[in-house]
């Protein structure tokens, strides 16, 4: 805007010098002869009056000479600003459309890498739950691979530890091996009638008679166990 002013200005200047130039230096005083004798010499009683004066005609001539100067001056101001006024609102037009389109293209720059990153996270974060999802398989199987290893442990060594106590034994008598199985039976059979009676008498208590068949199986194994070891003395 600066620099227009500046160019109008620069470009007005000399053309108003050139103008009021013109006006002091092109308009002359014109010479005005009155004729005041006729050919014989004669005075005409029509020429007695007087003549008009040359300056204030000079003076007129001058005004009315500025006057359609500025006017034309003022022609040209008007046509130059209404130029330079379109120019102006086109370049300001220009300017706004050039603007809009920045920003159109700047916000869509900006939706298209939001997009772009959002579509990151989402496939990054699937693939993470995908590889957690494998990890918590990997682990719980491990897991259980570990719970069955340490179950079998625990089984071979109680395993180890019985034969290993078996081997340990003395050798056991006959006769008193015999006698130990006929008290053990006797035992038994006292056992069992005091179960049958408990059994009925905690019939109706679903506690009870989950402790009596928890007794049962294991006194059931604990003969078992006492028959094995009589057969493998016996042997």
């Amino acid at each position: 805007m600066m620099n227009t002013l500046h160019a109008f200005q620069t470009s007005l200047t000399p053309n108003f010098h050139l103008l009021f130039n013109a006006s002091r230096h092109s308009i002359s005083r014109p010479q005005f002869l009155c004729l005041s004798k006729s050919g014989d010499g004669t005075s005409d009683p029509d020429s007695d009056l007087d003549p008009p004066k040359p300056e204030g005609d000079t003076r007129r001539q001058e005004l009315l000479a500025r006057i359609a100067m500025i006017q034309t001056s003022k022609v040209r101001l008007t046509d130059f600003l209404d130029e330079r006024s379109e120019y102006l609102t086109k370049f300001a037009e220009e300017a706004n459309a050039e603007f809009d389109k920045v920003g159109e293209d700047a916000m869509k720059d900006l939706d298209e890498a939001s997009t772009r990153i959002l579509e990151n996270i989402e496939s990054k974060m699937q693939a993470f739950e995908e590889s957690a999802g494998l990890n918590r398989l990997e682990i719980e199987e491990n897991d259980n691979k570990l719970a069955e290893f340490e179950e079998k442990i625990e089984v071979d060594r109680n395993e180890g530890l019985f034969f290993k106590s078996l081997g340990d034994k003395k050798p056991v008598d006959k006769e008193k091996a015999k006698e130990e199985t006929e008290k053990i039976e006797e035992i038994g059979e006292k056992s069992q009638f005091s179960e049958l009676s408990l059994y009925h008498s905690s019939l109706n208590s679903s506690t009870s008679r989950h402790c009596y068949q928890k007794r049962q199986i294991k006194e059931k194994e604990s003969k078992r166990n006492k028959r094995e070891t009589q057969r493998i003395g016996l042997q």
